[in-house]
């Protein structure tokens, strides 16, 4: 652990906070949200049932109750009644409280097909009675519905016991259905609005994108914050872009672009940055076409094990990668919880490397 480890920045409160997005974003609603881009933005203005957190090894992803306060499940592993937390609400100008028939109405327009966008992530929902292999509801979700004010009972097709550690998935997060018909689904999808510390301001694509505090924000506290009024989230086209706008000051933390990593921390330690690794939820595999004649099938099964074993991954990770990416350690990466897979290819874990100015 180094210094900055063991003393950490005090948070600092007020003014804005300046965080780059990589590319546009696809989507930052829930029905068009798609990529960890769009997910720095969705975080930050929707909430669901769980979200996802860090654990104290730095490296393990947990899943930990958000909107809902706990869950009752049934000794099959089939059915889930979650209990809503009272007094939240949507962000303005909505202002309503949420309850367990928000979840219904959000999860149902999510799980209908006329309202996705191509690449909605829709398959989270097939554990769900009512759905199909897709995740798609085409007569709504039947496994879904309000005991009460306050209770979501959630059935499944199949026992999954680890169910709520899927609903940390933006694409489950709750939103105000009704007001976002009214709207227009399509407006609604450009100014979104949800439950969570920050409000969408301004989406001009291809350009930026920011942030505003939510003054109701039902979480709000010295500890967890929000700690600043604003998030401006410039769009960068290349990370080499963003880099030289770090070192100008333009903005306050950046991704490292390959190959400077270790003449980054350098120049962290001189300039008193941050420099820190932190894992990434994701995971990256090369897909090999099984109908190929030369790579695909059984007769070449040979052929790709040799490939995967030629692979140098010491000098991979160490030497080109200047030691940021994880070793793998199972057929998911370190962090990432083995429930349901149909098929693995080569997964590797990942780590990414960053400064920043301050913050933490």
């Amino acid at each position: 652990m180094d210094a900055l480890e063991a003393h950490p920045p005090t948070p600092q409160y007020g003014g804005t906070y300046s965080y780059p997005l990589d590319a546009e974003p696809v989507g930052i609603a829930p029905n068009t949200y798609q990529e960890s881009i769009g997910y720095n933005v969705v975080r930050q203005i929707f909430e669901g049932l769980y979200k996802y957190q860090v654990s104290s090894d730095g490296v393990t992803m947990n899943t930990v109750p958000d909107l809902a306060t706990s869950v009752d499940i049934s000794p099959d592993a089939k059915v889930f009644r979650f209990h809503i937390r009272h007094g939240v609400t949507f962000q303005p100008p909505v202002n309503t409280e949420v309850t367990a028939a928000d979840f219904v109405a959000s999860w149902n327009a999510v799980a209908s097909p006329k309202n996705w966008v191509t690449g909605t992530p829709a398959y989270i929902l097939e554990p769900i009675v009512g759905t199909d292999e897709t995740g798609a509801a085409k007569n709504g979700l039947t496994g879904v519905k309000a005991s009460d004010k306050w209770t979501l009972e959630v059935t499944l097709k199949y026992p999954f016991a680890e169910f709520p550690a899927s609903l940390g998935h933006p694409i489950l997060a709750v939103w105000p259905v009704a007001y976002a018909m009214k709207e227009g689904l399509k407006a609604f999808e450009q100014k979104p609005i949800g439950t969570g510390p920050y409000m969408l301001s301004k989406w001009v694509h291809n350009q930026e994108v920011d942030l505003t505090k939510n003054p109701s924000w039902w979480n709000a506290s010295p500890t967890h914050g929000p700690f600043v009024d604003a998030v401006h989230m410039p769009i960068f086209q290349d990370l080499a872009t963003e880099w030289l706008a770090f070192q100008a000051g333009d903005i306050d933390c950046t991704s490292v672009p390959v190959g400077q990593v270790q003449s980054s921390e350098n120049m962290a330690a001189k300039k008193g940055w941050i420099a820190k690794k932190w894992p990434q939820l994701g995971v990256e595999f090369i897909g090999i076409n099984q109908k190929d004649a030369v790579l695909g099938g059984a007769k070449n099964l040979p052929l790709r094990r040799s490939l995967a074993y030629s692979v140098d991954y010491d000098a991979l990770i160490n030497t080109v990668c200047e030691g940021v990416p994880l070793v793998p350690n199972g057929v998911v990466p370190a962090g990432i919880c083995l429930s349901k897979l149909c098929a693995i290819a080569v997964t590797c874990a990942l780590a990414v490397a960053m400064l920043t100015v301050g913050w933490k």
